[in-house]
């Protein structure tokens, strides 16, 4: 120590900083401090006593980490309590985040935009210098560890090069992608991984792969080598034959609107409908959502501002959006567009209601799967009503007699319609109801697969405005509601506005009402919906229903006046048709020809209908040649 060891101080009084001796431990020790106070005020004798600790050597104070390890003073004790209070606050976050329902990252772990925004796709240059749109690359996508992933994921059709894929055409039947195929599972409890693992085991060559995965559909597609599908088709059965399962070709769906050659007449449908008179009793409720499945839609359009909710890219996973071709943005302008436009003829039916686009699109082309995983998403993200203006075109089929072409609907597509049983299915457990456009082939509307559950789906047929059906539409079975459907004019890319053609705008006219619908009663079903829609509409003429009247709806929604059963019922099964004959006749459609053809071994429903149409054909040539020759001798 230095300075003096002893100090004297009168009574009462207490040493100086100064006074106190300065200590220095000796080497390898450290000073802590004086047993007693030496500051405090001497009421008598006092020996202070310096102390020391040890210092130990750093190979030694690894000890002083463990001392105490979740009590005491041990410095492994704070840094472990540091850590759990870290992992406690994550996992929050995470569970909040996760409440509602909502996808957080898209296919490339980016952070999704909030539920009520969207944005413009990022475009990139193909190798010849064009643009398309990024929804993604083609990727096997199952794991190193045999197993598909926790969220599914829609392949792009076109993928990051740009390059298309081989695609068959069918006259008269869909067009398919050669080299996929769509495992479909019957069984809600299905070992979907056990499948992939089995059939990667029997297909071990990378020209095989797993591309796409949909589990809310049960769904694994398949990459296979072009030449392949109908072998792949035949074998997957006999060689996975512990599983249940049925196979779809991936057939091209086509949109069922386009540009209208008409110029005037702006808003005519809004006047037909009784849009505005509708309007009188209400215009929706904020709290409803439409889905748009559709191409995409120009997310910046004026009829769309503060509207979004939940939109979707089912390639990308987020809210990246297309403007497409301007069909879906058309659609949802007429489904729940705003009415700042009405004076200039253009309005959506339901303009206080959110929309929630989603895209199945990828650059022009749309997929069976990417459209039953579009459907999917909206009946399990919030969705009331789920407007298809899409689906599978039979162009061609209008050749056949009535008669066969009863028979296609009732034989053929069976697995596709499948398929549409589980997401009809799905809808109706949760009374969301789903709309489709009826077609634009002119075929009776029950060959789609989709409009074959009749009075469980809203399938929606086109008319004029002199109250015909348009010359396009399907009719008849499968078909239960109808529209306007030409020149009908509503929003289009960019903030701009067209006119368009199809039942695809007649479809978003009936999803707007049934918006309307719901706001008065929110738990009138599909049936329900259908029966008002017919009982209070227009007759037209004898192949297509009623059309909707939206102020009458209302009225009689809003009156009770709710028919539990359609009026104009068509049901399609395996054995026989049931119609109201005083309603809907299902006598030939005009320009129609009564023949009968039966169909020779056929390979598959494409291949089958393919060969009914070489058959008609023939037998129309050897008519033709028969009348040539008779006209012949004649002269």
């Amino acid at each position: 120590m230095q300075s003096n060891k002893v100090i004297r101080k009168p009574f009462g009084a207490a040493p100086l900083v100064s006074e106190i001796p300065i200590v220095k431990p000796n080497k390898g020790y450290r000073f802590t401090g004086w047993d007693v106070d030496p500051f405090a005020a001497l009421t008598n004798n006092k020996v202070c006593v310096a102390q020391y600790e040890k210092i130990l050597p750093w190979y030694k104070r690894w000890r002083l980490w463990t001392t105490g390890f979740f009590s005491g003073k041990g410095c492994l004790k704070w840094l472990l309590w540091l850590l759990l209070i870290i992992l406690l606050i994550w996992l929050l976050s995470w569970l909040l985040r996760g409440c509602d329902g909502d996808v957080l990252v898209d296919r490339n772990g980016n952070a999704v935009l909030p539920n009520d925004k969207a944005d413009k796709i990022e475009q990139v240059a193909k190798p010849d210098g064009t643009i398309h749109d990024n929804n993604g690359s083609i990727n096997n996508i199952v794991g190193s560890d045999g197993r598909l992933p926790e969220n599914g994921v829609v392949s792009p059709i076109i993928g990051n090069d740009g390059i298309m894929p081989p695609i068959v055409s069918n006259p008269g039947t869909p067009d398919i992608i050669e080299n996929r195929l769509n495992i479909y599972f019957e069984d809600k409890n299905a070992d979907l991984n056990k499948w992939v693992q089995d059939f990667k085991q029997i297909y071990p060559s990378d020209n095989y792969q797993v591309i796409g995965y949909d589990p809310n559909v049960r769904m694994i597609q398949i990459q296979i080598p072009e030449g392949q599908r109908d072998n792949i088709r035949e074998e997957l059965p006999l060689k996975i034959s512990d599983q249940k399962f049925f196979i779809v070709d991936e057939s091209i769906m086509v949109l069922h609107g386009n540009k209208s050659q008409s110029t005037g007449n702006k808003g005519w449908h809004l006047k037909a409908a009784h849009v505005k008179e509708g309007w009188d009793i209400t215009k929706g409720d904020p709290n409803l959502v439409v889905a748009i499945i559709d191409d995409g839609i120009d997310v910046n359009h004026s009829m769309f501002k503060d509207r979004f909710f939940k939109a979707y890219n089912v390639f990308t996973q987020n809210r990246a959006l297309s403007p497409g071709q301007g069909h879906g943005t058309h659609v949802a302008g007429l489904a729940v567009g705003s009415t700042e436009f009405y004076s200039e003829g253009a309005a959506g039916v339901a303009p206080n209601c959110k929309i929630m686009p989603v895209q199945v699109f990828d650059n022009g082309m749309c997929t069976f799967s990417s459209l039953a995983s579009g459907i999917m998403y909206a009946i399990h993200n919030g969705a009331n009503i789920v407007n298809i203006s899409i689906g599978p075109s039979f162009q061609g089929l209008s050749q056949l007699p009535i008669e066969e072409q009863i028979k296609v609907a009732q034989q053929y597509f069976k697995n596709e319609e499948k398929v549409y049983k589980h997401i009809i299915n799905t809808a109706n457990e949760k009374n969301v109801i789903l709309v489709f456009a009826a077609g634009n082939d002119n075929i009776v509307t029950a060959i789609l697969p989709e409009c074959r559950l009749t009075n469980n789906t809203v399938n929606v047929a086109a008319c004029t405005h002199e109250y015909k059906s348009s010359v396009f539409t399907n009719y008849s079975l499968g078909t239960n509601v109808s529209a306007p459907g030409e020149g009908i004019y509503s929003a289009y890319p960019t903030n701009s506005f067209k006119m368009f053609d199809g039942t695809s705008m007649a479809a978003p006219i009936i999803s707007g009402t049934i918006a309307l619908m719901k706001t008065i009663k929110p738990d009138i079903n599909v049936k329900q919906c259908i029966a008002v829609i017919q009982k209070t509409g227009k007759d037209l003429d004898k192949f297509i229903p009623p059309m909707v009247l939206i102020d009458k709806v209302l009225t009689a929604v809003k009156n009770g006046d709710i028919p539990e059963e359609p009026i104009w019922t068509q049901i399609l099964d395996t054995g026989s048709i049931e119609h109201n004959d005083e309603i809907a006749p299902t006598d030939q459609s005009p320009n129609k020809e009564q023949n009968s053809t039966e169909i020779k071994n056929p390979t598959d429903d494409y291949s089958a209908l393919k060969d009914l149409l070489k058959q008609l054909k023939e037998q129309r040539d050897a008519l033709n040649k028969k009348i040539n020759d008779l006209e012949k001798k004649i002269q």
